[in-house]
């Protein structure tokens, strides 16, 4: 039973709907080293907007998955779509359960949002990715968050799915939800079995028994199975959601879940089923010799089931024993005591000020331990996640500074200390806290993506859990440079956009100099003295560089030149937030999408400011979130969402009198994207696919599957030979035609 994994930060729809999973073998992969991360600086003197230069890639990194060697020659049009596929996957996906290791300690492993990663613990190079694509139809998603088991002698892998089922044009079909366990052989990697196991039943807990031949299944409801690992066959029913085998692989003892059910502890012998003992409380934790540590309402008793007794009781919550079950370890008014377990004396109190711990474990050897846990910032503040570690000799603490921590383990043998946050798991040492190694190729959900105007470097950004965007090189799929803001949870348009001159990159609310990596601060400052007390939500470009419109979540407008630095004028008449900005090629007219009260698409004369056309939606039936313009300036493209969420329909409109010319036949599309000719629509779907349609009759020609969540954008390369789709499962997807020279 892996403790102390937290709920990601997320969207409220992609809360309901997480992960398809893909199935991956991915090569080696070290990951000693950062991508270069330059923080914010002020603008170097003179011109606040950069002039055009050459684009100086960084270091490269982290090694991924990059385009065929063969190369990509053909243009993504009507008559090559039935040839796209997956060319690369740029990012490994988002952490999506608590990482830990094999009990030999030579595997790492790692749920994702894409599949399970497993590394040699060692030399933390990636060995294989496992996952399942679609089944029949069905779309197989892991439970939020994912529960893995890998059996100790390392014969099985356990996973919960869920199984969705989409009509052919992408609506979910609510009556199909199902959810069931898959068991896996992990050394042919094939499935053996899978369970149904019901709509409402949820797993809570996974576990292998010691000797690896049963499997533990927990349900929220408060009742669980145990099974025989290698055929899938009943044993025996039990109470209790959470789970924890004694180290003799005798007992079972069961725990109740966090949503409720009855507060009790039960002892099950696994040779019959028979319950031995129960107890109340909320949680149990075997120590390595035996005893049993039961909590119940802040107070901590050690039991040694042999002898049927209690032995000492504690104030505190939270227990966690050393390995050689010597000493305990508990949270008590903010404090994290120290016992000896012979005696039940108090060794040391390590001072801090934690509300509560979601992981707190002793290192192999005994002389550190590590917590993460909930800190108040301040009086009456809320509080945070903060990881902490001691030195148990003398009580000095080392503070980590990790953002957002969710867990943290021991590596085994090495002993190093393994703290993961959603974008990243870092390897430290126990003796000073200094890094050892960053897995950094793990991402938070993506928000946007784009493609640089040279089309050799793809954008990808996130406002979860701060403000970042990820550039990666196209040519071989390394990470090149990490831009953020921890101080932005971010907001406004998913968008990220490039300059024409591939200088400036815009990401929801903030512009950025691309080649160093910094934050333009003159050049909002200089905005904002136009717009004090307005907020960023859209950004865009003429095609020729020359003109800037950038449009606010208060309905301001504004239309800017970039080669005088000045504002040209401000176009109002809306109130509604500007949610997305399209120039026509020639740099003419402008398309402004204007969200409630408004829920219009107004065009702009440019430079003159001028209404040329407006288009209107309605509130929960149309409300405008996307427009794009046909490369000849003929045909609007628009999504639209529905019924207050986050998806809808995409639309085809003839600019020159805003007439409709029809509706493209997919339900709860969220991105789409025209390509270099004008002749391809590619549209992202809850359905986490991406879809291409002909744009002369809105036709369909193939559908996309490879993400594990939501596709939230897309775009096509300037050359019109790639199309890059981001996702909530953490990565971009770059799909093309492979051509064999």
């Amino acid at each position: 039973m892996h403790k102390g994994w937290q709920r990601h930060p997320n969207t409220i729809l992609s809360s309901l709907i997480t992960v398809l999973l893909i199935f991956v073998l991915a090569g080696c992969t070290p990951a000693t080293s950062k991508p270069v991360n330059t923080p914010s600086q002020p603008t170097p003197p003179g011109s606040v907007f950069p002039s055009p230069s050459e684009t100086v890639a960084a270091t490269p990194t982290l090694k991924t998955t990059s385009l065929p060697t063969e190369g990509v020659s053909r243009m993504i049009t009507p008559q090559s779509a039935a040839e796209v596929a997956r060319l690369a996957r740029l990012g490994q996906g988002m952490v999506n359960g608590a990482p830990f290791y094999s009990i030999d300690g030579e595997l790492l492993v790692i749920p994702t949002t894409i599949g399970i990663d497993f590394y040699e613990a060692s030399s933390l190079r990636k060995l294989r990715s496992v996952s399942q694509l679609t089944d029949g139809g069905v779309t197989l998603m892991p439970i939020y968050p994912r529960l893995v088991a890998l059996s100790p002698e390392g014969s099985f892998l356990a996973e919960n799915l869920h199984a969705y089922i989409f009509s052919p044009n992408g609506e979910l079909q609510e009556q199909s939800i199902q959810q069931f366990i898959s068991v896996w052989d992990f050394t042919a990697g094939s499935v053996l079995w899978k369970r149904q196991v019901g709509w409402e039943t949820i797993p809570a807990d996974l576990a292998f028994s010691p000797d690896g031949q049963k499997l533990a299944v927990g349900f929220e409801a408060g009742n669980g199975q145990l099974l025989e690992a290698a055929s899938g066959e009943d044993l025996f029913s039990f109470r209790g959601s959470e789970l924890e085998f004694s180290p003799d692989g005798r007992l079972l003892a069961t725990m109740p879940s966090g949503s409720g059910g009855d507060q009790f502890i039960y002892i099950y012998s696994l040779a019959d089923g028979q319950i031995l003992g129960q107890w109340e409380g909320q949680r149990a934790v075997f120590s390595s010799q035996g005893l049993l540590a039961i909590e119940r309402d802040g107070a901590v008793r050690l039991v040694d089931l042999d002898k049927k007794i209690a032995l000492f009781a504690f104030n505190g919550k939270s227990v966690a024993f050393s390995a050689d079950g010597q000493s305990l370890a508990l949270l008590d008014r903010g404090m994290i005591r120290l016992y000896r377990v012979a005696d039940g004396s108090l060794i040391r109190t390590l001072e801090d000020n934690f509300e509560a711990i979601s992981n707190m474990q002793f290192s192999p050897d005994g002389q550190t331990l590590a917590v993460v846990g909930e800190v108040p910032m301040c009086p009456n503040c809320q509080a945070m996640p903060q990881a902490a570690l001691w030195q148990i000799s003398d009580g000095t603490r080392m503070k980590l500074e990790i953002q957002d921590p969710l867990g943290l383990t021991y590596a085994p043998h090495e002993g190093h200390l393994v703290v993961w946050a959603i974008e990243s798991i870092q390897f430290l040492s126990p003796q000073n806290a200094s890094t050892i190694a960053v897995l950094e190729e793990y991402a938070p959900m993506v928000d946007g993506d784009a493609f640089s105007p040279d089309g050799q470097t793809v954008a990808a950004n996130s406002g979860n859990p701060h403000l970042s965007a990820r550039l990666w090189r196209v040519g071989n799929g390394q990470l090149e440079k990490l831009l953020e803001d921890p101080n932005n949870p971010g907001y406004g348009s998913a968008k990220v956009l490039f300059s024409p001159d591939g200088q400036i990159l815009w990401m929801q609310g903030g512009f950025w100099r691309v080649k160093e990596g910094e934050r333009l601060t003159q050049l909002e400052n200089k905005l904002s003295e136009e717009a004090p007390h307005y907020i960023p939500a859209s950004v865009a470009f003429s095609l020729d560089g020359k003109t800037m419109a950038i449009g606010y979540l208060e309905g301001y407008l504004q239309l800017w030149d970039l080669g005088e630095e000045k504002l040209i004028r401000k176009l109002e008449g809306y109130q509604g937030e500007v949610v997305d900005l399209a120039f026509s090629s020639d740099g003419m007219t402008l398309a402004a999408v204007y969200d409630y009260p408004d829920y219009t698409i107004q065009l702009w004369k440019v430079p003159q400011g001028e209404r040329s056309l407006s288009i209107k939606g309605t509130e929960w039936e149309q409300e405008f979130s996307q427009v794009v313009f046909s490369p000849d300036g003929q045909i609007l493209a628009t999504l639209s969402k529905n019924n207050g969420t986050a998806s809808g329909d995409v639309e085809l409109w003839r600019a020159s009198d805003g007439e409709r010319m029809y509706q493209l036949e997919v339900k709860d599309a969220m991105s789409l994207a025209l390509s270099k000719d004008g002749e391809v629509i590619a549209t992202g779907s809850n359905d986490h696919t991406v879809r291409l349609w002909k744009t002369s009759d809105g036709s369909l020609l193939k559908i996309l599957s490879g993400h594990g969540d939501y596709v939230t954008d897309l775009a096509f390369s300037p050359s019109g030979e790639l199309l890059a789709s981001s996702s909530n499962d953490g990565t971009v997807i770059l799909w093309g035609v492979h051509i064999i020279k």
